[in-house]
């Protein structure tokens, strides 16, 4: 349809970066395309082309430092107006959307749910670090008092299975890969997200401890819950998280956490300075009890060795183990969470457990998770305020999530109905709390 059709005076031009393992992003620009606008894909993998069914769409074969070349004359022979992306971390997407902004092309940054399941996050520019939502616990009530009352959120249903099952056929067909001259290896985990879907809601978690006594590891149950209104403890552990699961093929190997490409697997080192602060300052009573939501770790011989390594080498025998994905009994039990992931800070407060950040998440304020100050939080970690718990998730609901999932069909077609609106939208909810309100956004 020719851009000037007076129809169309406002057509946009969609560019679609890499998307998740799942039909969702040929889906959506299907939509898009009925709706009138023009879309163009970029792969960067052969799994890419698998999801992905129109043209125009092109391969990028060049070194990731030429990125910026592909995609500016991408913009400029195609007319792009809004660029479309799965996860901001990715090192292909950290270098794509500064770049757009600085050439006035809207970014679309779609990311598993901060309170998945049944929800997906779509925000402007970023996410999770990378967000536009302020640090301002006042914010949160002025923009509550202006929302209207929402409709619960409609079930998706279980999707494990199918997200499984397309990360199976992603990597299958990562093997065409060099034959595509395709540089580096762009596959994408499929693997349960961070906020845990779908986890028991009660029951007993097991806990795997490491003793100096047995080159095996033992198997004992979890510790009891303890009435921190009446010890004046919140449990007698903590939670610390390995890994971000569904993020852990985000990043080359030798990135670290702290480089800007990266929100994928704790590093290692960032683990040994935690379990180390751990060691000098936790409560001699206290495990430190390390959040293994694939349950890789407790597969690994060489990782658990390491571990078994770190708790003789900081004294920790029998106080350091590791857990599957915790149930919400488990989570609220504990005496804190140290996580740098959104969605496992969230899940941790929704359960009245204190929580820290080791990233500047849009959560870590005063009410909310601590950031600051690792050291003391292990003696007094600070309970969140359960009423702007409730804000916040309110808040967050209406300005970032989006009802619907990556993977089920049902989950998918939602998905699509509800993005659709807001990305052609002139403003994001987002933006428009922020336009009426007296927050400082830099990007």
């Amino acid at each position: 349809m020719p851009p000037g059709n007076s129809m169309f005076h406002h057509q946009r031009t969609f560019l679609f970066l890499q998307g998740p393992p799942s039909p969702f992003f040929q889906q959506l620009a299907q939509r898009l395309l009925s709706d009138g606008h023009r879309v163009v894909k970029l792969h960067f993998q052969a799994g890419d082309a698998l999801f992905w069914h129109h043209s125009p769409a092109l391969f990028h074969r060049l070194p990731l430092g030429m990125l910026d070349h592909t995609l500016t004359t991408l913009w400029r022979e195609y007319g792009v107006t809004d660029q479309i992306l799965f996860r901001d971390a990715r090192p292909w997407h950290a270098i794509a959307a500064p770049l757009a902004r600085r050439y006035g092309i809207r970014n679309h940054v779609f990311d598993e749910g901060y309170l998945a399941p049944d929800w997906i996050t779509l925000e402007r520019e970023g996410s999770h670090e990378r967000s536009l939502l302020p640090h301002d616990p006042e914010w949160y009530h002025q923009a509550n008092r202006r929302l209207a009352p929402a409709l619960p959120a409609r079930a998706t249903g279980d999707s494990r299975t199918r997200r499984g099952l397309f990360g199976t056929l992603e990597r299958g067909v990562a093997i065409l890969n060099p034959l595509l001259r395709l540089p580096g290896r762009y596959s994408e985990s499929a693997s349960p997200p961070p906020s845990f879907e779908r986890v028991p809601r009660d029951g007993a978690a097991t806990a795997r401890s490491f003793s100096p006594r047995a080159e095996t590891s033992v198997w004992a149950p979890a510790l009891r819950a303890t009435n921190r209104r009446t010890t004046g403890l919140a449990a007698p552990y903590f939670l610390l998280s390995l890994s971000s699961s569904s993020r852990s093929g985000d990043r080359p190997r030798g990135h670290s956490a702290a480089e800007p490409s990266g929100r994928p697997t704790l590093a290692f080192s960032e683990l040994e300075r935690v379990i180390a602060s751990f060691a000098r300052h936790g409560p001699p009573a206290c495990r430190l009890l390390l959040v293994d939501p694939r349950r890789a770790f407790h597969r690994s011989i060489p990782s658990t060795r390491r571990l078994r390594h770190l708790a003789r080498r900081w004294g920790l025998e029998g106080r350091l183990g590791i857990i599957g994905p915790p149930s919400t009994t488990a989570v609220s039990a504990a005496a804190g969470w140290v996580t740098p992931h959104l969605p496992q800070a969230l899940l941790a407060l929704q359960a009245d457990c204190p929580a820290f950040t080791l990233a500047a998440l849009p959560c870590a304020f005063s009410g909310l998770a601590a950031s600051q100050h690792l050291d003391r939080f292990w003696h007094a970690p600070p309970s969140p305020d359960a009423s702007l718990v409730d804000i916040y998730r309110r808040v967050l609901i209406h300005a970032t999530q989006l009802n619907g999932d990556f993977y089920s069909p049902g989950g998918r077609a939602l998905a699509v109905i509800n993005a659709a609106p807001r990305l052609i939208d002139s403003d994001s909810p987002l933006e428009t709390l922020l336009r009426h309100s007296y927050a400082r956004v830099a990007y």
